[in-house]
């Protein structure tokens, strides 16, 4: 039996149950006759139905009407999902086939803060691979015993014998590496250059599950279950907050019955109402913001071809700059004013940008360059400050842009933030010297190869000035 959950379709997401991971992708048909673009979010092999009342119950409010719809945050669901079916002893994960399967939740830390935004399933055919699928790692696989005439070998009580290989996982040494093992033999040698032929690529599946699995042999009318539980064992003595699970608690009536209830069923309510008010906001999604309303539109509109794309770019902005919000304040009117040239001037950069694109198929090196310059990118501009500098009529335009700081601490905050300042600060004052300095380093880059800005100078810290070390050697010089 499974669960699955779809991605937010209009302002909802819809979860339901199915009894074959063939059926996930039937219901999945049918909910694309009324939304065609609908996939799945997240899908999980579940111990009973009982987690559909766990819904209804425990989140009720966010529940529309009597379907099976909820206006939820998606993680919320997951980490739901999770609580409820570790109370089981089972781990987020499904069986195709002999192979066991489960979640890279439990193999990264950044699983939420990164992977999760990407996740979701098509059930196309080309995404359906027996031996390997996005976002789950195989831990296990079971086989039947068999002679050389490949007839099943039974005991004398009719019992079949099995042979268990399974990973190690009893430790977060050996969890990490494990994954970090997985996803080298997935992206290296699964899918290596030299593909070779399908008989060829599953030998190499079987080569690093021999390799390394531990093997066991066992009479057992159902080792999977006994696999699950086992692997469920390892993970929760490696790292017991993997695998949080709802409890049961006790409760007792006026007449002094006790009723055992779950806390996975549990409706989220508050005896005081602005509590209540917030704990609701805080795990439902805003549909109804204008940063939400926004993307939804844009998500619907990524089927157009690219001149349709920018033609409604270009209508959404001139929507924006068409709006009149100016009052009688000169101030205000002026910034107005600059910020309407700014987007603008934006638009038409892009739609440049947009039209350079082709459909020509990049080459190796040009697929390995545009890699490092995103691996730079996702490093060192998602959490940063950022001093842009653009070509203007009279000289240039410098502007400091800060983007997500979560996760600095204050005084890092405070240091990018006054090197940023000092940087701009020196470019207006002395704009010739700054210009004449960059001048010198360009000539010095082209002797001296290892202070290029590279992504692999980068993570071998040629690039890195240590700000205390520097401070401090200036202090001293101005002592002496």
């Amino acid at each position: 039996m499974y669960f699955y959950c779809t991605q937010i379709v209009r302002n909802y997401h819809k979860v339901g149950i199915s009894r074959s991971f063939s059926g996930i992708k039937n219901r999945l048909s049918d909910y694309r006759q009324i939304s065609p673009r609908t996939n799945i979010k997240f899908f999980t092999e579940i111990p009973s139905s009982s987690i559909e009342d766990s819904f209804k119950n425990k989140f009720n409010h966010f529940r529309i009407g009597n379907s099976e719809c909820y206006r939820l945050r998606e993680d919320i669901i997951f980490k739901h999902v999770l609580k409820y079916i570790h109370k089981d002893i089972q781990l987020f994960g499904f069986w195709y086939n002999d192979r066991y399967f489960i979640s890279k939740y439990y193999f990264d830390k950044n699983f939420f803060d990164l992977d999760f935004k990407r996740i979701f399933y098509t059930f196309n055919k080309r995404d359906i691979d027996p031996y390997r699928h996005n976002n789950f790692i195989c831990v296990g696989r079971i086989d039947e015993c068999r002679n050389k005439s490949h007839e099943i070998i039974k005991t004398k009580t009719g019992k079949r014998k099995y042979i268990i290989r399974n990973a190690l996982l009893d430790t977060k040494k050996r969890l990490s590496d494990y994954g970090r093992e997985y996803n080298h033999f997935i992206d290296e040698i699964y899918y290596s250059k030299d593909l070779g032929t399908r008989a060829a690529q599953i030998q190499r599946v079987e080569n690093f599950e021999d390799d390394i699995f531990e093997n066991r042999t066992v009479f057992d009318h159902n080792p999977f279950i006994l696999l699950e539980q086992e692997l469920f064992n390892q993970i929760k003595k490696s790292d017991s907050r993997l695998v949080k699970q709802y409890t049961n608690y006790i409760k007792t009536n006026h007449r002094g019955r006790m009723r055992e209830f779950n806390w996975g069923h549990y409706e989220i309510r508050s005896l005081n109402f602005s509590r209540e008010q917030r704990i609701l906001k805080t795990l439902g999604e805003d549909y109804s913001s204008p940063e939400n309303i926004l993307k939804r539109q844009i998500e619907k509109k990524t089927y157009l071809s690219k001149d349709d794309f920018l033609n409604y770019f270009n209508y959404v902005l001139d929507s924006i700059l068409g709006i009149s919000l100016y009052g009688t304040d000169r101030t205000k009117n002026e910034y107005l004013r600059a910020l309407r040239s700014i987007l603008r001037q934006s638009s038409n950069n892009i739609k440049n940008e947009i039209d350079k694109i082709t459909f020509k198929k990049n080459t190796e090196k040009e697929a390995n360059d545009y890699d490092m310059k995103q691996v730079a990118t996702n490093l060192h501009l998602e959490k940063s400050i950022n001093v842009s500098i653009q070509p203007w009529e009279k000289g240039f335009n410098m502007a400091i842009l800060e983007r997500s700081m979560i996760g600095f601490k204050d005084e890092e905050k405070e240091l990018c933030r006054n090197i940023a300042k000092g940087m701009v600060k020196i470019a207006n004052d002395n704009p010739h010297l700054v210009y004449t300095e960059g001048l010198k380093a360009s000539n010095l880059e082209a002797k001296k190869d290892e202070n290029n800005f590279d992504i692999r100078n980068i993570k071998k810290k040629k690039n890195v000035i240590n700000f205390n070390e520097v401070s401090s050697k200036k202090k001293n010089d101005n002592i002496s």
